[in-house]
């Protein structure tokens, strides 16, 4: 009785197994790890690029609006500084709704938030400030700028771009 493999050569039953196998496969995933890990990296800072020029963009859209709003309102406080003084309550109260407008804008950014209530803020300064000199109460007199102020927020925002958001 033959107990040799029928297909089994001899040559075959004297070559012992290498270990090549084992190091081509190792370096082919190694390969393709590496391409991966290439692949991935491109398309990060693709993306990473494509989100900062929409950035980019939005941004510039948040201060051209913001930049509106704030012209209007200095005309808007202008007709009211020319008004005369029997007249200046009826300006006053076209004011607060245009504050409300501000409000109920939306930004596209951050930034344009945070402009958006600094604007916000100096223009209800300037609306309390009206009321109480026109109430004749007693009020040093005051340096209100919601263009600077808002200028100031958008300078802030150009200092901290690219900063990690805090959590």
């Amino acid at each position: 009785m033959d107990t040799r493999d029928p297909v089994m050569t001899e040559a075959d039953r004297n070559t012992t197994p290498s270990g090549s196998n084992g190091r081509r496969t190792a370096i082919i995933v190694i390969l393709v790890a590496f391409i991966a890990s290439a692949t991935t990296t491109f398309l990060a800072i693709t993306e990473s690029h494509r989100v900062r020029k929409a950035d980019t963009v939005a941004q510039a859209s948040d201060e051209q609006d913001l930049r509106g709003f704030a012209a209007d309102w200095a005309a808007r406080v202008g007709q009211l500084q020319d008004t005369p003084a029997e007249a200046q309550s009826a300006r006053l109260d076209a004011l607060p709704p245009r504050i409300d407008a501000l409000a109920a804008w939306k930004p596209r950014t951050p930034c344009g938030n945070d402009a958006r209530e600094a604007l916000r803020a100096s223009m209800e300064t300037r609306v309390g400030y009206v009321r109480r000199v026109l109430a004749k109460e007693t009020v040093p007199e005051a340096h209100i700028d919601e263009a600077r102020a808002l200028e100031k927020s958008f300078q802030r925002c150009v200092a901290e771009q690219g900063r990690d958001v805090p959590n």
